[in-house]
């Protein structure tokens, strides 16, 4: 069912490192952790199953964030022994920013014979589904609580447990953005089907002159291509500096620790598609509307405006 499992037990530790005693964030890990997460430390090594041995003289591993804040990022504090819960203990590794489990400061190892809480994590066989882990859960479960009749386990993807809400505050914020698009694409396809209506003269003319339609739907589908493109500019900009704020306004409870709010080349393709869907609604529906119907008539409606109508038009 499983390929490897690991666990992992959250509390507050007191640490000195001789500037005074401080509270923070650790967790007592099994000793396959690091091996089973594939993330290489920063500087130094992770915690090894030797470290779970009764002999093994203590050690942990620190985050890159407590590394940065509180050792301005020194290479020379590896090596050194910090007082964990009255108890010395050397700093063997320093992890990389995009590994930070489990929301804690620094990582311990868990002896094979320590008793209490701990939260399992695993790595499911490819092909197997959450409902079969959860129903083998289940299983084991009842073999350790007997006295429980029906035991419940609920098992959901370390991506979803990292998300937690927000990811339904995500989706929210998206189909509010998905229904505001949809508000300025109607908006921008009336103001471009009046323009296209003000010009059936202009295109009454060009196809006097031999100009097909498809040439004619073509240039207008390009001039709302280039005011799509205005506009994912104008958007990408302002929401590269509206993430700043956007970030300081969110609590800091509702975003994973691990998320990087930003824009990034996935994002910029996704503006670009979504420029390119923008021409499609707001573009095609003008364009055919300016090339269809009796040009003859849009070109003797014209001609009766006299020159007055040619300098507004021009204008």
């Amino acid at each position: 069912m499983f390929e490897d499992i690991v666990g992992y037990d959250s509390s507050s530790f007191f640490y000195d490192d001789g500037k005074g005693t401080r509270q923070l964030v650790g967790a007592f890990v099994t000793t396959n952790t690091f091996e089973f997460y594939g993330v290489p430390p920063l500087l130094g090594r992770g915690i090894t199953p030797d470290d779970g041995q009764p002999a093994a003289a203590p050690v942990f591993v620190m985050n890159y964030k407590m590394w940065q804040k509180e050792f301005e990022a020194d290479p020379k504090i590896l090596g050194a022994t910090f007082v964990i819960n009255d108890e010395p203990t050397t700093l063997v590794g320093i992890m990389p920013s995009r590994f930070d489990i489990y929301n804690v400061s620094i990582w311990l190892p868990r002896s094979p014979n320590a008793t209490g809480s701990l939260t399992p994590v695993g790595r499911l066989k490819p092909g197997v589904p959450l409902r079969a882990a959860a129903a083998d859960l289940e299983v084991i479960v009842h073999h350790f609580l007997p006295d429980e009749p029906r035991p419940t386990v609920s098992v959901q993807t370390l991506i979803d447990g990292a998300l937690g809400d927000f990811k339904k505050m995500f989706y929210a914020l998206l189909m509010a953005v998905l229904m505001l698009l949809l508000i300025a694409c109607s908006n921008v396809a009336n103001l471009l089907l009046a323009r296209a209506t003000a010009r059936r003269g202009d295109i009454a003319i060009r196809t006097a002159l031999g100009a097909s339609r498809i040439r004619l739907i073509r240039q207008l589908l390009v001039e709302s291509l280039l005011l799509s493109i205005a506009a994912c500019v104008a958007g990408c900009a302002f929401a590269y500096f509206g993430l700043k704020g956007v970030g300081a306004i969110i609590p800091t409870d509702k975003i994973p620790r691990e998320a990087v709010i930003g824009l990034n080349i996935s994002v910029l393709a996704f503006a670009m598609g979504v420029a390119m869907l923008t021409t499609l609604l707001c573009g095609v529906a003008p364009a055919f509307h300016a090339v269809g119907g009796d040009l003859q008539q849009s070109l003797a409606s014209g001609a009766k405006g006299g020159s007055g109508s040619f300098r507004h038009g021009k204008f």
